[in-house]
């Protein structure tokens, strides 16, 4: 198994690097000017992954004014909780300060947004299974880390980390159904997705300048993701509120009865 994962590893960095020469070449972007903007890079791709990760407050106060987390799913909460420990847990090796800070901020930030779905969830017990299972991938891959060998532990990290990240630009597409069913992309967090395709194409620059394929693959897989998720908004555009429409119909229907009392009121009188 493990030969098969390297051995089509392999595969993926030579189309990484193939994909890598003509971006680069596209955008008129030199080498030396790659390097000697990296620290600029790391630092803008940094501040807008956190602003990413803030976009969860979005969902959590429409939670806390709904009092109910509705048909939204955690996956996207949880999923980042597990991505952003082992992206901060590959930094560390790498000693990347981009990499470690900018993940670092996201673990307690997306740990913070799944116990507000926690309390907000239609189902409870569903969702406390989730997060029990989250801790025990925690608590194995802290335990891997410090008993295994650093050049391996570095390595793991990446593949895994890489594969978090390619599922968590996809997570909002857990409702994929939903939007094709209702014709509407209102159930897809816009502000997150326009994020995740503004931070990927940013790491996978990042990617590009340190030369790392861990880094640079995920990010361009996630920005092609969110490149498709942006243009559902554009296919299925969002409708005005039903609710919004029903309310209005349902008051001119309980106000129209009243109009005409008061004509045959004012009828009566006359007579």
């Amino acid at each position: 198994m493990k030969k098969f994962v390297y051995h089509h590893w392999e595969y993926c960095t030579l189309i990484c690097r193939s994909l890598s020469y003509p971006l680069r070449s596209l955008l008129y972007i030199p080498d030396t000017m790659l390097e000697a903007y990296k620290d600029l890079i790391g630092n803008f791709a940094t501040g807008c992954t956190i602003v990413m990760f803030l976009s969860g407050l979005e969902m959590c106060a429409k939670f806390y004014k709904n009092k109910t987390t509705g048909d939204m799913s955690p996956l996207s909460f949880l999923v980042g909780v597990v991505m952003t420990f082992v992206w901060f847990t590959y930094g560390k090796f790498k000693e990347d300060v981009s990499l470690y800070t900018v993940n670092g901020v996201g673990f307690i930030l997306q740990s913070c947004f799944s116990l507000c779905f926690y309390v907000y969830a239609v189902n409870k017990p569903n969702m406390l299974k989730k997060l029990v299972l989250v801790a025990l991938i925690l608590t194995f891959i802290h335990i891997f880390v410090n008993v295994a060998d650093p050049e391996k532990v570095r390595n793991q990290m990446g593949f895994l980390g890489a594969g978090l990240s390619i599922s968590f630009f996809a997570s909002p597409l857990a409702t994929i159904k939903q939007v094709i069913r209702t014709a509407s992309a209102e159930t897809l967090p816009f502000f997150q997705i326009l994020m995740s395709w503004i931070v990927s194409g940013l790491w996978t620059l990042y990617g590009m300048v340190i030369a790392d394929n861990f880094v640079f693959l995920p990010n361009f897989i996630g920005f092609v993701i969110a490149t498709c998720q942006l243009g559902l908004f554009f296919y299925f555009p969002v409708k005005a509120s039903h609710s919004t429409s029903h309310n209005v119909a349902k008051e001119f229907e309980t106000t129209e009865p009243l109009l005409e009392s008061t004509a045959e009121d004012n009828r009566d009188l006359k007579g």
